[in-house]
């Protein structure tokens, strides 16, 4: 028999390459039906029996679908031809379905009466690695003198439709992502308390205000889940049983994800109705958020730029709360990071995204780099504000904006054993974690959050511009603040008179910073 794994690549690029959201949706739902449908319709076509029951004999099927989900597919061959038929028809349907998505697959001979399951899904995850390092994605080919160009991109049209008064041309792949949205409601409503939600459409229906033209893009990704499987599949040498538990494990793991993400809109509809989130400019009952990448321990959301961080925070105290998942007698850990990237509407998306991604790995570097002794990295968020164009990458932009010259590099110096430090900066203490004790805890954000609110504006961002001065100008201008009977949160380890610890770091700026675009939820 024949095992094989599958995964897909360069999905982000694909799913954020336009700026329009029913495109970016429609993305989304292609990478979501990729194998959950095109491969089971690839089987299929080749008139080949399958089965995903555990039940079912394998000797009476063709193909035995071992799990599905997160972007990945495991399943077990009869026999090799087999294989190689059901993969030349799972192309030719991305080929017309699904333009430009990629995918890479290895697999290996196995007996499943007699090899270790480990060792054979070992095997294989080496050699997928291995051809990801070397797949090489061809070059389209792009438009001709003769041909009309495409709206959103370099390729030749082939289609056309009406917005505006005007006539948009739009290339294959772009006519895939607009035509799967067709009789299509994967996350395009939500329903709670007898009432029906919609997610919109639009970036502009996301509920701003002229002039607040922001939107965030959320990023969402577990920590060490890879370690987490690799420990749990390892208790199993029989082969049957091994793909039984990791079907359970990631039909889990999907599972609770999306329960995390229905509660954070649940609480964001409570809140919606309150006056608290007054400000939003809804049509009906069209919600300020879209859910974007929804598979296994991977979220990813476009919302109002206002709701955010709150969103983020929300959703990570449930992870936090929730703590691990239950696999038959074995409890895995959960925890997660979260990357915001916050950007005017118009900004492009797949940059704002790549910002996110860059927040959320920084989040899970300083979370791992602090946890080191500790299995366990925790709920770290990391954001990014972008007020204008934004060329250089996140921690070359940090370090050329956030550090002062008249203060020290307060990176941390690398563990032993590593070559690398951790990057931190004068004038941020993020990536900040949730539910901790420690000084980077998201309570002190909260308190120092607080302690502002009774600042007139004018003076908060004085307190900005004393900042990016250096440590003596934020001194005195505390000192006359004070004497005005206004004053800041006094967070552990943090100069009362400077603003700054010991390390030349402050919390204050980071605040300061977020001041318009931090609503709990």
């Amino acid at each position: 028999m024949i095992f094989s794994l599958y995964d897909s690549t360069g999905i982000q690029n694909y799913i954020f390459s336009s700026n329009k959201l029913k495109e970016i949706v429609g993305g989304s739902e292609l990478v979501r039906k990729m194998f959950k449908e095109f491969l089971i319709g690839a089987i299929k076509n080749c008139n080949f029996k399958y089965s995903d029951d555990d039940k079912d004999n394998m000797m009476d099927v063709d193909v035995r679908i071992v799990y599905i989900g997160g972007g990945n597919a495991a399943l077990l061959y009869k026999d090799k031809n087999i294989m190689k038929k059901v993969n030349e028809e799972f192309s030719t349907i991305l080929l017309k379905n699904a333009t430009s998505i990629g995918y890479v697959t290895a697999y290996c001979e196995v007996d499943i009466d007699k090899d270790d399951f480990k060792e054979k899904r070992n095997e294989l995850l080496n050699k997928l690695e291995q051809k990801k390092n070397m797949n090489f994605r061809g070059t389209r080919l792009l438009g001709l003198p003769i041909t009309k160009p495409s709206a959103n991109n370099e390729y030749p049209a082939i289609d056309s439709f009406t917005e505006d008064n005007r006539e948009i041309y739009i290339s294959t792949e772009t006519k895939c992502k607009r035509d799967i949205l067709i009789d299509n409601d994967q996350f395009n409503d939500f329903n709670y308390n007898g009432e029906k939600y919609e997610f919109p459409m639009e970036l502009d229906e996301l509920g701003q205000s002229e002039g607040e033209n922001y939107i965030g893009v959320v990023h969402i990704d577990g920590n060490n889940m890879g370690h987490e499987i690799d420990k749990f599949l390892s208790e199993f040498d029989d082969f049957t049983e091994g793909m039984k538990a990791m079907r359970e494990l990631s039909s889990e793991i999907d599972r609770v994800y999306k329960l995390f993400f229905e509660d954070m809109v649940k609480n964001l509809i409570i809140n919606i109705k309150t006056e608290k989130l007054k400000f939003l400019e809804l049509k009906n009952n069209t919600l300020p958020i879209r859910p974007v990448i929804m598979e296994g321990d991977d979220i990813t959301f476009i919302c109002n730029g206002k709701l955010a961080l709150g969103l983020a925070v929300d959703i990570l105290k449930s992870i936090n709360k929730k703590n691990s998942v239950k696999i038959r007698n074995y409890e895995i850990p959960i925890s997660a990071c979260a990357g915001v990237a916050i950007v005017k509407s118009h900004f492009p998306i797949d940059r704002a995204y790549k910002i996110a991604e860059d927040c959320c790995g920084a989040a899970k570097r300083k979370g791992k780099f602090l946890k080191a002794e500790s299995e366990t990295v925790g709920n770290w968020l990391d954001f990014h504000i972008v007020n204008s164009g934004m060329t250089d990458e996140l921690d070359e932009m940090r370090a050329k904006n956030y550090n002062l010259g008249s203060l020290k590099d307060p990176s941390l110096p690398p563990l032993s054993g590593d070559n690398n430090k951790l990057p931190q900066y004068n004038l941020l203490y993020r990536p900040w974690c949730i539910m901790d004790e420690g000084k980077y805890s998201w309570g002190n954000f909260e308190k120092i959050f607080e302690s502002f609110k009774n600042w007139p504006r004018s003076k908060l961002m004085n307190l900005r511009d004393a900042f990016l001065e250096g440590r003596e100008e934020v001194v005195d201008f505390m000192i006359e603040v004070r004497s005005k009977k206004l004053d800041v949160c006094k967070i552990d380890d943090v100069s009362y008179e400077s603003l700054f610890d010991v390390y030349d770091m402050t919390p204050y700026y980071d605040v300061i910073e977020a001041f318009d675009y931090y609503i709990e939820i």
